[in-house]
């Protein structure tokens, strides 16, 4: 699986300089080349972030570092494929964008606490509040770094393309709140069962 996250981040970083040199008009009209790129490079950062920050000969630790960045991987992904068109799927029923805000948490809570049990060798209860403040930290840097995208490179991220923003932001912080919510019960429920058996 190392091999293969490793050809994910070049297709990544290959597309980031390609986004750079294509010229705008062969891409679709909603797409940002700019901000694409800079989204590219930034999830093959993030990716490979683990490795650098992470390091052990302990084979019980590096499975627990690749599991960390299968489920980076997996939330990046979510992202990418917006930013390629999902985004604009948008009915009362179904918005690509706040499914994107309840699993993106929900995958990075679930991960971060399972990483923090098998890396540090916390306690559930402590794994899951790292694991909270780390995610809480991260959808509120989002948004920083979508208004920075905005205001920078002339995008609309924020809100639906540019329109309803403060509606959006307040619908995407609840979709990330019920995600982390529902990361939360899983973990107290994996806890009792864990209890239950011992």
């Amino acid at each position: 699986m190392q091999k293969t996250i490793k050809i994910i981040v070049w297709i990544f970083i290959l597309s980031g300089l390609a986004l750079l040199i294509i010229d705008s008009n062969w891409l679709p009209d909603f797409y940002n080349p700019g901000y694409m790129a800079a989204s590219a490079f930034l999830s093959a950062l993030a990716i490979t972030a683990p490795t650098w920050f992470f390091k052990s000969k302990d084979p019980l630790k590096k499975k627990a570092r690749l599991e960390l960045q299968e489920l980076i991987l997996l939330a990046v992904v979510l992202n990418g494929l917006g930013s390629l068109g999902l985004y604009r799927i948008s009915s009362p029923f179904f918005a690509y964008d706040k499914f994107v805000h309840f699993m993106n948490p929900l995958i990075l809570v679930l991960g971060l606490a399972r990483f923090g049990m098998n890396w540090y060798e916390r306690n559930v209860g402590a794994a899951v509040k790292w694991a909270l403040i780390t995610v809480l930290i991260a959808t509120i840097g989002w948004e920083v770094f979508e208004w920075l995208s905005d205001v920078l490179l002339g995008t609309q991220t924020m809100g639906f393309y540019g329109e309803a923003v403060v509606r959006d932001t307040i619908v995407d912080s609840i979709m990330n709140i019920l995600g982390i919510a529902l990361a939360v019960i899983i973990v107290i429920f994996y806890k009792r069962k864990k209890v239950e058996k011992n």
